[in-house]
Parts: C-alpha cells; sequence; structure tokens
C-alpha cells in the first residue's frame, strides 16, 4: 500500500529530512510535489543540495567498495556479495566494473605517453 502524499510538510521538516539523507525523489513522492519543486524549497530553506548519485568518496561507499572487493578476491560470486550487503547484483557489478576501470586508467598512466 502505498502513503498518500503529505503536502502539509513545511519547509524546516523538508530540509531535516534531506539533511537526514532522504533523496530530492524520495522526498518528491512523500510531498506529492514535482523534484524540482522540492529542489527549490530546500535551497531557499538554506541546504546545499548534494550532487546526484551522492558522494562517491563518502567513508560508507568507500568502505563498501572495499568490502566488495575483499569478498570477490575470497571468490563470492556477485550474487552471494548483493545477499551479503543487501544490495542488488547489480550494483555490485557496478562496484567492480567501476574498479577495473579505475585501476585499467592509473596502469596506463593516463595513456599519454609516445
Amino acid at each position: 500500500m502505498r502513503a498518500e502524499p503529505n503536502p502539509e510538510i513545511n519547509d524546516d521538516q523538508l530540509a531535516g529530512f534531506y539533511e537526514n539523507g532522504a533523496t530530492l525523489t524520495q522526498l518528491a513522492a512523500i510531498t506529492g510535489q514535482y523534484v524540482a519543486k522540492i529542489r527549490k524549497r530546500l535551497v531557499d530553506a538554506g541546504c546545499v543540495i548534494r550532487p546526484k548519485g551522492g558522494d562517491i568518496w563518502s567513508p560508507e561507499r568507500l568502505e563498501r567498495r572495499a568490502t566488495v572487493r575483499q569478498f570477490r578476491e575470497d571468490g563470492k560470486t556477485f550474487k552471494e556479495i548483493a545477499y551479503i550487503l543487501g544490495i542488488s547484483k547489480q550494483a555490485v557489478q557496478q562496484m567492480v566494473k567501476r574498479d577495473l576501470e579505475r585501476c585499467a586508467k592509473s596502469s596506463n598512466g593516463g595513456g599519454n605517453e609516445a
């Protein structure tokens, strides 16, 4: 059962939810307003809008990436890792793919050698 939108959430409450980790999309669903309207309300309330996709260098994400890396080294499958971490198999695959791409770029030294 989907919750009914609550347009009566004031800007201070909205800012509080956002600062505690709610996304623009989640807030839009809660209030029944468009994401653009939520963004404007948050900016007007003094919030700094997070980059789309979150902070890829946050301690939590770095720790999760290290955990995935360790599980892969231990021979766990994508499906097993996803189950353990409570995320999708595709999310695990994307993390591994990004790590491989970063390793390839750093080992090539930028690829500007003659």
